[in-house]
């Protein structure tokens, strides 16, 4: 079976998953009862999910990171290296070309909302960016951060950080102890209930698991601790329903490969906060220290950033660290001394421009240095200043040694210096062509004789149209822009990728694009090739793609999609957890919690799910709203449900929207049905794109759950706009009141219609009850249908419900081109054929289900 075969036959088993317990709607007077499809709160639910991917494996250092406990940490590795064993042919790593680039995330919490504020958290984060830009590092620098800011960051660490970097995370704030892990808090923080964890605070080692997943070397240094707001209180973290207290200070915790955590204090100890207009005791040692000997090792440093602050606070406080580096780390690299630079007196030189406006192409790195040589070329040994920074991106001087750390001051070779951009993530489809091109100004000077000429720089970035029609969220190897699969226009994408990879054939994210067009258009092996194509070029997200389509085969042929896949898909979802992926990080930790071994595989999976809401990802919420919401299982935890479902639908995911409609109108949290709530949920949904909303809204005017009695034709038409959706249960339902009720404007062939298109599709709930309707309709009502649904796609018949040669010879012609097999020998295997060539002419979008 091809994998285009195999996707298409999966199409009902990704329909049919929302189905878990029958639900039969009263039928009046009538012997039969409309076949409602099975509504329980949607265990697979993919905000606008496409076919993505992701991997690359810096197995020990992720695995390590995401770990809890040294036992944790021991099954996590067993897991990942039997899942990846089998992918030990393909080249995974795509170390960089480039020099190191050097990162700091900082970040200083000090003004709380519900908790007690802190003194000097601002001004020490403010201390710590300033030196490390001083020192060639690029700074994210945010202060007084809540969680959905926090989510952002983190996102931006995602987009942002180079593979063959270094990167430095700074925190100061509150930070406390619950368990065995350590959480840092968010300025709108509020643990009001058990379960408010996920949502309020901000996981230290699943910061670990993300920096070591995106980068080579990491340095965390927590300035935190000053004390516990919330003493005494018992919280859940874990899969279970154990509670554990708040503990003041950090646990102890293992540092992932390559990385040194530095703790202000002692496991289990507070922190000085210092005097007020200051910094704290550990802050300023550490930057004192750091300013007097910055080319010297960062363990001596911290050695004696110790004796300082034990001095400063009569032994009140004694910082802490745990290392695992493997490569040393400087804040700054010796450089030899530079030629004195003397102003001249003399008038600017008139070749060098003074000003220039540059244009070029949207990339993660634009090589901005080229584009100015292309103006003038700098006399031999000149040197080159940032004497401006860019206001939104950074400038880098890189290095042909790809060991040699980057600069963002100084060069001697104009041709390396290169525009980072900044990716801050925007939906695509609300922009229209040309919405994302942006500007950047900033200044260098170019040193030479004596003389400094001040060039300014104006430059114009041009989004590719590829990026534009297929981008995808979260995209660890995307620019930024973004798509929902139901917001793709296919043969626009399709077009504009295509373009895109004939011109820079060598960049993976094109092919990834032209692969979620490809997969729009159900051109399903050629979307398998371009995703392949895309992860031979190190694009991180096509391994989780080529995963869900293997998934795909796997389910058409297995029999169903409620299984566990195999280890084969379930090895390119891990390969996709360990370069940080967050949609990899959704599959392989569903997997495990749903079908997990023992309880430490779904411990695990319940961590990388974890992993990924740190992020703001919204398809892992809905899992676990799922999962809590389970009443046959002994893990049914509604409230602990409802605040996944909620956060997801805070950051408008449709798929949130339609659970708690689903919640609302079931009473699935175990209160009463609020319908009027539900009704908003769904539409909300719906007007979203989401595939079974409107169905959701149709049994609800049918019900008369909505106005003052059911209506009939309202029904007919959400159930309509489901079908067009590839919900099968819109076709059947839709066809039972045209069939059973007295409704105006809708006849007996109308209702074929819709029934045989619901038939043709692979859900065998909503097919089997389509196909009974149909046992019903005589001959002539039959192929009326077939014939209207031949003029549908182009066949200008006589709809008079005769069967002869024309409409034989368009049934046949139309299979012909569409490449399908045609069965002629009754009334309903004729009006089958033409609702399975109605499918193929007008393709729902798989990539929703």
């Amino acid at each position: 079976m091809t994998v285009a075969a195999a996707a298409a036959a999966a199409v009902a088993a990704a329909v049919a998953v929302a189905a878990a317990a029958a639900v039969v709607v009263a039928a009046g007077d009538s012997a039969s009862a409309a076949p409602e499809r099975s509504r329980e709160i949607e265990p697979m639910p993919r905000p606008r999910q496409n076919l993505k991917g992701a991997f690359v494996i810096a197995a020990v250092a992720a695995m390590a990171a995401a770990a809890n406990t040294a036992e944790a940490q021991v099954i996590r590795a067993s897991v990942t290296k039997e899942l990846t064993r089998g992918l030990a042919g393909l080249d995974m790593t795509h170390k960089s070309d480039h020099a190191v680039r050097r990162y700091a995330i900082v970040i200083g919490n000090q003004d709380y909302a519900n908790v007690e504020d802190l003194t000097n958290a601002v001004s020490d984060a403010k201390i710590v960016a300033s030196f490390l830009r001083d020192n060639d590092f690029i700074v994210f620098d945010e202060y007084d951060v809540d969680k959905r800011r926090f989510e952002r960051l983190l996102r931006r660490v995602l987009l942002e950080l180079d593979e063959n970097s270094e990167v430095l995370f700074y925190f100061a704030g509150h930070g406390i102890q619950i368990g065995r892990r350590n959480y840092l808090l968010p300025t709108d923080v509020t643990l009001a209930v058990a379960h408010d964890v996920p949502f309020e605070t901000v996981t230290l080692d699943q910061i670990l698991a993300l920096l070591a997943s995106r980068s080579r070397l990491q340095l965390v240094i927590l300035d935190s601790c000053r004390d516990n707001p919330f003493a005494n209180l018992r919280l859940s973290t874990g899969l279970d329903a154990a509670l554990f207290e708040t503990g003041a200070g950090f646990a102890t915790m293992s540092a992932p490969i390559n990385t040194l955590l530095s703790f202000s204090t002692s496991p289990g100890a507070l922190a000085v906060d210092g005097e007020a207009g200051g910094n704290s005791p550990f802050t300023a040692a550490l930057v004192d220290r750091a300013r007097e000997s910055p080319t010297e090792s960062i363990t001596r440093i911290l050695e004696d950033v110790r004796r300082r602050v034990y001095e400063a606070t009569g032994g009140r406080q004694v910082p802490w660290e745990s290392s695992t580096l493997v490569e040393p780390f400087v804040f700054r690299v010796a450089a030899a001394p530079e030629e004195k630079i003397v102003v001249a007196e003399a008038p600017v030189p008139a070749a060098p421009p003074t000003e220039l406006s540059l244009t070029a192409p949207l990339d993660r790195e634009v090589s901005i240095g080229r584009l100015i040589s292309e103006a003038f070329t700098p006399p031999p040994g000149a040197v080159i200043r940032v004497s401006e920074p860019p206001r939104a991106g950074a400038l880098v001087f890189a290095s042909a040694d790809s060991d040699a750390l980057a600069s963002t001051s100084t060069g001697d070779d104009l041709s390396t210096l290169s525009y980072d951009v900044t990716l801050d993530e925007r939906n695509a489809a609300i922009g229209g062509a040309g919405a994302f091109d942006s500007s950047d100004t900033f200044e260098i000077s170019v040193a030479s004789q004596g003389a400094v000429t001040p060039i300014r720089v104006t430059l114009k970035t041009e989004a590719d149209s590829c990026d534009e029609e297929a981008g995808d969220w979260l995209d660890p190897g995307g620019v930024g822009l973004a798509r929902y699969p139901n917001e793709i226009e296919p043969e626009a994408a399709l077009a504009a990728c295509e373009a895109a990879v004939e011109r820079a054939p060598e960049t993976g994210r094109f092919h990834y694009h032209l692969g979620r067009a490809l997969l729009a258009l159900r051109r399903y092996d050629e979307a398998g090739a371009a995703f392949e194509a895309a992860r031979e070029l190190g694009h991180v997200r096509a391994w989780y793609a080529l995963g869900q389509l293997k998934a795909s085969a796997e389910i058409a042929t297995g029999g169903g999609a409620d299984i566990r896949n195999s280890d084969d898909v379930l090895a390119y979802y891990a390969a996709g957890v360990e370069q940080g992926d967050a949609y990899a990080m959704h599959a392989l930790g569903k997997q495990l919690l749903r079908y997990g071994k023992d309880e430490a595989e779904r411990e695990e999976g319940f961590d990388l799910l974890g992993r990924a809401i740190e992020i703001g990802h919204t398809f892992a919420m809905n899992e676990l709203g799922y999962y809590f919401l389970d009443r046959e299982s002994d893990h049914y935890q509604p409230e602990r449900a409802m605040g996944y479902l909620r956060a997801s639908a805070a950051r408008d995911d449709i798929y949130g929207y339609n659970n708690l409609g689903l919640v609302s109108a079931n009473g699935l949290d175990g209160a009463e049905p609020d319908f009027d709530a539900a009704y908003e949920w769904y539409l909300k949904a719906a007007e979203g794109g989401h595939p079974n909303a409107p169905v959701n809204v149709g049994r609800m005017f049918f019900r008369g759950e909505i106005g003052d009695g059911p209506n009939l034709t309202e029904a007919i038409r959400w159930y309509d706009v489901g079908l067009e959706r590839g919900d099968g249960w819109g076709g059947a339902n839709a066809a039972w009141i045209i069939l059973n009720r007295d409704v105006a404007g809708f006849d007996a062939v109308d209702a074929a219609i819709r029934a045989a298109k619901a038939a043709a599709l692979r859900d065998e709930g909503a097919a089997s009850e389509a196909k009974l309707l149909l046992d019903t309709l005589g001959k002539r009502e039959l192929t009326m249908a077939a014939q209207r649904m031949l003029n549908d796609l182009g066949a200008g018949l006589e709809a008079d419900g005769l069967y002869g040669a024309q409409t034989r010879d368009a049934i046949v012609g139309l299979a012909g081109v569409a490449g399908a097999e045609s069965d002629l020998a009754t009334p309903a295997s004729r009006l089958m054929t033409v609702a399975r060539l109605y499918w193929l002419s007008n393709p729902f979008r798989v990539d929703l289900y």
